[in-house]
């Protein structure tokens, strides 16, 4: 599975996102998803236990709404898994725009 197609609502459902983490864990590419946030270091297994195995959430690099319906997600290059927190904080707007990736580590690291 290289390569998703976006659903026509956008999202790409929590069993896909499992799929795409477990299926590069499968292919020896572990460093590249392991399953915690790539921003905070959460790591659900470690602060839950049991119940927070393998879970993350996704967030596309470049946003949904500037790609279009075609478009095939490349998991490598397209998604990064981060908690819900960091997610939220991707999606907020700060003077109009929304936060990158690194604006958001640098925040986090203050």
């Amino acid at each position: 599975m290289d390569n998703i197609s976006i659903s026509n609502q956008g999202y790409l459902q929590l069993d896909i996102v499992m799929e795409l983490l477990g299926g590069l864990k499968q292919k020896g590419k572990k460093n590249i998803y392991p399953c915690y946030c790539q921003i905070c270091g959460l790591n659900f297994t470690q602060r839950y236990g049991e119940v927070g195995k393998d879970f993350i959430h996704v967030h596309h690099k470049v946003p949904l709404n500037q790609i279009s319906e075609e478009y095939e997600v490349d998991p490598v290059n397209d998604l990064i898994p981060v908690c819900p927190n960091c997610h939220a904080m991707l999606h907020r707007k700060v003077n109009e725009k929304h936060l990158s990736i690194d604006e958001l580590k640098a925040i986090l690291k203050r």
